[in-house]
C-alpha cells in the first residue's frame, strides 16, 4: 500500500514539474530576453522546456498506476487538455489576429511565435501568414475547439451520446493531427530543414543584440567560441515539440476502446 502511494506521489510530482515547464517556459524565457540573454539561445531553451514539459505530462502517468487502462486514461487526459490549450491559445490568434501580433514586435505577445521560429521560420511571418501555416492553424484550431466544445457539453449535460461524441471528436482530431504532423515533419526532412534556424557556418551566437530570423535561416555575426551548434538544437527541438503528435494519437484509439468497454461492462465512463 505504501509503495502504491509512493508511486502515485511520484507521478503527481512529475506532472507538477512538467506542468510548470509547459506553462512557465515561455514567460520565463521572455524575461530572460529582457534581461539581455541571446534571443536565439533563449528560444531554443524555451522550446526544450516547453516540449519536455508536454512530453513529461504524457509519459509520467505510464510509470505507475493501478492498471494499464488507468495509466492510459490519465496520460490521454493530459494529452487532450494540454494539446487543446496549445491549439486554442497559440493557433487561433495566429490566424485571426496576425496584424495585431505583427504590431507587437519586441513584446511578449509575439514571443511564442518568434520563439518557435527557430524551429520553423514561417511562424514568424505575419503579413501575410504563409498559406501552409494558415491551413495548419485552421485545421488544428478547429479540431481543438471541437474537442473542447464536446468535452464541456458532456460535462455540463452528461449523457452517453455526448460522451460518445467527445470520444469520437478526440479520435477524429488525433487521426487528422497524426497525418498532418507526419506530412509536416517529412516536408522538413525532405527540404533538409531549410526553415529551421541555421548559422552561416554551423556555430552561431553573439554578445549583443538579436539575431534576425529570415525565411532561409538567420543573419548575424558568427561567434564560434560560444560553442553551440544552434541548428542541431533547433532541429532537435522541432522533433521534440512535434513528436507527441505522432505518438499519442496512436494510443488514443486504445484509450477510446477502453472507455467503450468500461461503459459496456460496468455502465460507467472512466
Amino acid at each position: 500500500m505504501g509503495q502504491h502511494k509512493g508511486g502515485v506521489y511520484l507521478v503527481d510530482l512529475m506532472e507538477y514539474i512538467s506542468m510548470a515547464l509547459f506553462l512557465l517556459s515561455t514567460p520565463v524565457s521572455w524575461f530572460a530576453i529582457k534581461s539581455g540573454y541571446t534571443e536565439s539561445v533563449v528560444a531554443v531553451a524555451n522550446s526544450y522546456a516547453f516540449s519536455l514539459g508536454m512530453i513529461g505530462l504524457y509519459v509520467a502517468p505510464f510509470l505507475f498506476g493501478k492498471s494499464w487502462a488507468a495509466r492510459l486514461h490519465r496520460a490521454t487526459s493530459n494529452w487532450v487538455i494540454f494539446s487543446a490549450i496549445t491549439q486554442v491559445v497559440f493557433q487561433v490568434p495566429h490566424n485571426l489576429f496576425p496584424a495585431w501580433i505583427d504590431s507587437k514586435k519586441g513584446e511578449i505577445w509575439q514571443w511564442p511565435f518568434v520563439g518557435y521560429a527557430v524551429c520553423d521560420s514561417r511562424w514568424k511571418q505575419f503579413n501575410p501568414i504563409p498559406a501552409e501555416v494558415w491551413l495548419i492553424n485552421a485545421n488544428d484550431a478547429s479540431l481543438g475547439l471541437l474537442v473542447v466544445f464536446t468535452y464541456f457539453i458532456a460535462k455540463v449535460w452528461p449523457s452517453d451520446r455526448r460522451e460518445v461524441a467527445h470520444v469520437i471528436a478526440v479520435v477524429f482530431r488525433d487521426a487528422t493531427l497524426w497525418r498532418e504532423t507526419l506530412e509536416y515533419m517529412m516536408d522538413h526532412h525532405r527540404s533538409d530543414y531549410k526553415h529551421t534556424l541555421r548559422a552561416t557556418d554551423g556555430l552561431v551566437g553573439h554578445d549583443h543584440g538579436d539575431l534576425s530570423l529570415v525565411a532561409g535561416g538567420i543573419t548575424g555575426t558568427p561567434h564560434e567560441h560560444l560553442g553551440i551548434n544552434l541548428h542541431v538544437h533547433a532541429k532537435t527541438c522541432l522533433w521534440l515539440v512535434n513528436i507527441l503528435w505522432l505518438i499519442a494519437p496512436v494510443l488514443t484509439i486504445e484509450w477510446a476502446i477502453h472507455r467503450y468497454e468500461r461503459r459496456s461492462v460496468r455502465g460507467e465512463w472512466i
